[in-house]
């Protein structure tokens, strides 16, 4: 997840999930928003998992998509990581509502802790900071998913992303696998916490969904919701999908498969 609704009673039979969409441009954003998506996340796949864009996409984001008489979109934007989150930090406009930086080659408590709050202090306060692990992170030479949820609970974070580092195919799920994606899950209720699920998730594992002990409260998507990879231009048909496959999946459990693969799924 999810980063914007309220946790939902772990029993409860029938949820919804939210869908944040990654973009790269205006021109994807309209695109999202008119599919009426949950979260509007920009970032720039060209340079990494988080990697930012300009600082004059995000002025003009919050002119189009926020304020009483635009859509009820939330806005959230990519700072980077450790090397360039608090500078970016400060260029992000107070009406998004979320911003994320990627803990890379922060592999202790200390040093992602101290990275947190710089980057706090360098947000506008309306802004809040969501907490970032990589299922794969040895590859970021950073502390595993479960080290960082712990210390972002201890640090008074309501919501952490989980992502690729590595963006060659491989996706959240295959790295953490059932028994970690519960643990999490565990967690992340323990906690009180909200979490979302990123990298590489593709619209064809959405029936793994349907067992409630490992289910995020969200998803965030890039590659899957492209013509042809995460660099590509996102397709709102592929979007409509996702938002379809979702209502299903959240009202009998069960996401018709059919036509999910009419694009390859796409590293995200």
């Amino acid at each position: 997840m999810t980063f914007s609704m309220k946790i939902p009673d772990v029993a409860q039979q029938t949820r919804r999930w939210e869908l944040l969409v990654s973009v790269r441009s205006l021109a994807e954003a309209e695109i999202a928003v008119a599919e009426s998506i949950d979260i509007l996340d920009f970032k720039e796949p060209l340079l990494g998992p988080l990697a930012p864009v300009d600082s004059s996409i995000l002025r003009e984001a919050a002119t189009r998509f926020s304020g009483p008489s635009s859509t009820s979109v939330l806005l959230s934007a990519a700072l980077g990581e450790r090397d360039t989150a608090m500078q970016v930090a400060g260029q992000i406009p107070a009406s998004f509502a979320f911003a994320k930086a990627g803990p890379k080659h922060c592999g202790t408590a200390r040093e992602l802790t101290a990275m947190w709050t710089e980057v706090r202090h360098a947000l506008a306060s309306p802004v809040e900071l969501v907490a970032v692990a990589y299922a794969d992170a040895s590859a970021a030479e950073t502390l595993e998913p479960e080290e960082i949820v712990s210390l972002a609970h201890q640090h008074g974070f309501r919501r952490i992303l989980i992502d690729t580092f590595v963006k060659d195919g491989r996706s959240s799920v295959e790295h953490l696998q059932r028994d970690r994606l519960r643990a999490l899950r565990h967690l992340t209720r323990t906690f009180g916490m909200q979490w979302m699920l990123a990298g590489a998730i593709r619209l064809d594992d959405l029936h793994r969904w349907r067992e409630t002990d490992t289910q995020p409260d969200g998803f965030g998507v890039r590659g899957d919701i492209c013509s042809s990879g995460r660099e590509s231009e996102i397709a709102p048909q592929r979007i409509r999908l996702w938002q379809q496959h979702l209502t299903e999946l959240q009202t009998d459990g069960t996401p018709n498969r059919q036509n999910s693969s009419r694009f390859s799924p796409s590293r995200d």
